[in-house]
């Protein structure tokens, strides 16, 4: 299982050497006369490849042609190798089961890990495969594969699998419902396809929700570009949303106008709370914006002090800044297409 190029998600997939100059991406590989898989991409330097098996090609063909699109399965939970000793002991699992079973760190809102699986959990087999400390098992057609083979490429969303873990200490067999997880389920949705994003213009303030093609725009170093505070949460927490819709609310940044001097200097804050009351998507910025007729007030993480908006001269900043900078809309929900 290996990360896509220029994506965060894992697929099976080979590394490929080849003699031949590829010329491009998606080539095709042929063994025996047949397609073995899809080169999507490749390096003229090192002379290799990533490719897609043909399986797995032949298995989205198939969801594709059959709509709705079922996409892979997801299991809802994050976990990590568990290797320590002494750990495996505090947990208490058997030392029969010595070089056997990961940690459960997390479960995502509204999947099957949050039904059946609880953080602390060490999982000793999936799907009647046992799991290593590292989270590999034996797969019967290619060898030594982690996990996420066993759930993205043997299942498909919606199935049942059973699990045997350890929980406080005492063996258990639970079952586990798979699901799709979509990308905008994600804290942090990656938003590859270029989805307009939610957004508010007012008094100058730009609130938007965060993603990862906007942290992506800053650069190819845009981890050391950006606010690390958001750096942070993208590494570590994108995909832990605390409750279902959740997503990071940032202040973007300030187009200049006499009425926000002093804060022009601010971009990519988290926003916690807008007049007083707290966010957790921009969904809940406009309700909040509607309710008391405009925005006033904003409360960034780690920041003391409000930023207040003047609301004399909001109407006024707002329709003059919408003509100097040539902005068509001030406003963009996901129910309401942008204007053009």
């Amino acid at each position: 299982m290996n990360d896509l190029p220029s994506s965060p998600y894992a697929c099976l997939s080979a590394t490929v050497i080849s003699d031949l100059n590829v010329n491009g991406e998606g080539a095709p590989a042929l063994q025996n006369n047949k397609l073995a898989g899809l080169i999507i991409t490749y390096d003229a330097s090192s002379r290799t490849g990533i490719l897609i098996p043909a399986p797995l090609l032949t298995r989205f063909l198939a969801d594709a042609q059959n709509p709705p699109y079922e996409g892979f399965a997801s299991a809802g939970f994050t976990w990590a190798p568990l290797i320590d000793p002494a750990k495996r002991a505090y947990l208490g699992v058997p030392k029969d089961r010595d070089g056997r079973g990961i940690l459960v760190l997390s479960c995502l809102p509204g999947t099957g890990a949050r039904e059946s699986l609880k953080p602390n959990d060490v999982i000793l087999e999936w799907d009647g495969f046992p799991l290593d400390n590292m989270g590999f098992y034996e797969d019967p057609e290619y060898g030594r594969m982690q996990m996420s083979q066993l759930i993205k490429g043997r299942r498909k969303p919606g199935e049942t699998v059973p699990v045997s873990l350890i929980r406080d200490g005492r063996p258990l067999n639970v079952n586990v419902r798979l699901c799709r997880w979509d990308d905008r389920q994600n804290l942090i949705p990656e938003n590859f396809s270029g989805e307009p994003v939610p957004f508010l213009v007012d008094g100058g303030y730009v609130l938007m929700e965060l993603t990862g093609r906007y942290l992506r725009a800053h650069g190819a170093n845009w981890e050391r570009v950006v606010d690390p505070r958001l750096t942070q949460k993208y590494l570590f927490e994108r995909h832990l949303p605390e409750t279902p819709g959740q997503h990071v609310v940032i202040l973007a940044g300030v187009l200049p106008d006499p009425s926000n001097i002093g804060f022009h200097e601010i971009r990519n804050a988290i926003v916690t709370a807008v007049n007083r009351k707290p966010v957790a998507n921009m969904d809940d910025v406009f309700a909040i914006v509607d309710g008391d007729g405009g925005l006033r007030r904003i409360t960034l993480k780690s920041v003391g002090v409000d930023v207040v908006v003047d609301q004399d001269a909001r109407q006024a900043v707002n329709a003059r800044l919408a003509a100097q900078y040539r902005i068509p809309v001030l406003r963009y929900r996901r129910d309401t297409p942008p204007q053009k």
